[in-house]
């Protein structure tokens, strides 16, 4: 009896968990930074992938104008990788890629770095990424579980660019 309260106890938290994550940490990753606006309008690049399985839309205010922030997008997009879509300098920068994941598995992503300047000046990167995968629930399991990873390691290039923006308003070395 013991056993089937301890089993009880443990599915109960396992659910609560995730339900949430789908409910309240999710939709914040997939957003972080980005206003309903910058999340819900179309951006260059998206009809890349026309029905996309994961859509995660991230933005940040860089304290430089957007022809200081261009060249560090670019680097950026060079260290991510995929193939160059669209090219716009200094506005958006389009990356397209694909890939084998497994037997009859392929996931296709597209990553928009959209730059806009606001009315002080500064740049508001937008960075969109599409994703579509073909493949069973193994596929969509392993997807899912690599998003938070990928989240942190979006977030920490972003903050870096922010950083960086920082100081070039300083006249500092970058």
């Amino acid at each position: 009896m013991r056993e089937i309260w301890r089993d009880t106890a443990i599915a109960t938290v396992g659910l609560v968990a995730a339900i949430d994550y789908v409910i309240a940490l999710r939709p914040w990753y997939r957003s972080w930074g980005a206003t309903p606006a910058e999340s819900g309008r179309g951006l260059s690049g998206d009809g890349l992938i026309a029905e996309p399985k994961a859509v995660m839309t991230r933005a940040i205010t860089i304290h430089a104008p957007p022809d200081d922030v261009w060249p560090e997008v670019v680097e950026l997009a060079a260290a991510i990788g995929g193939g160059l879509a669209r090219f716009n300098p200094p506005h958006a920068l389009v990356l397209y890629h694909e890939r084998a994941t497994g037997p009859g598995c392929v996931t296709r992503t597209s990553r928009a770095f959209v730059l806009e300047e606001d009315a002080l000046g500064a740049t508001r990167l937008i960075v969109r990424t599409r994703v579509a995968f073909a493949g069973g629930a193994r596929q969509a399991i392993a997807r899912h579980a690599r998003e938070p990873f990928e989240f942190l390691a979006e977030r920490r290039r972003l903050l870096e660019l922010r950083r960086r923006g920082a100081q070039r308003l300083l006249h500092l070395p970058v």
